[in-house]
């Protein structure tokens, strides 16, 4: 990109292979080229450009500002990464998805019960903001496991003030 203006553009890094083919995942910004830029005003479909990771991301704890990465053309819908370029930075799990229900399914207490029902109610009805809350609990995550269970059962806590639980 030297010599050339830089553009932001937001571009998805699907959790799962599935998001992959349905071009959901989180939502990041993205440096890219003028090239890259034009595609993406043009509603490209299918092509594959390059991108400079703008910030941090929530699902993969390893992937941080400045990384480059692939993105991959969508037409009308956001771009996103090819999920296969993401698959390192996943640590034992398929997703963040699939990490944070698993330890959340070991937890015992009705705290831990009551946000299992209310993230399966907000996966139902509003497919993004469970997203966002998934992400959410995922970033305050570290290598221990008992840091994402403690997040999760602070997650409870918040909902039940907010009065959601």
């Amino acid at each position: 990109m030297d010599g050339e203006k830089q553009h932001y553009i937001k571009v998805n890094l699907p959790d799962s292979l599935e998001h992959y083919e349905e071009g959901r995942g989180e939502g990041c910004f993205f440096i890219v080229d003028d090239r890259t830029k034009a595609a993406y005003d043009a509603d490209e479909d299918g092509t594959v450009y390059e991108g400079i990771l703008d910030n941090d991301s929530l699902y993969f704890p390893g992937l941080t500002h400045g990384a480059t990465l692939p993105v991959e053309m969508r037409g009308t819908a956001r771009p996103v990464v090819p999920y296969d370029a993401l698959e390192g930075y996943l640590k034992g799990y398929s997703s963040a998805e699939e990490e944070v229900l698993a330890v959340l399914d070991n937890l015992e207490g009705r705290a831990a019960q009551r946000l299992k029902k209310y993230l399966e109610k907000r996966k139902a009805e509003d497919l993004d903001e469970y997203e966002s809350i998934i992400g959410a609990i995922y970033l305050k995550k570290t290598d221990d496991p008992g840091t994402l269970a403690q997040s999760i059962i602070n997650a409870a806590n918040i909902l039940k003030e907010w009065g959601e639980l």
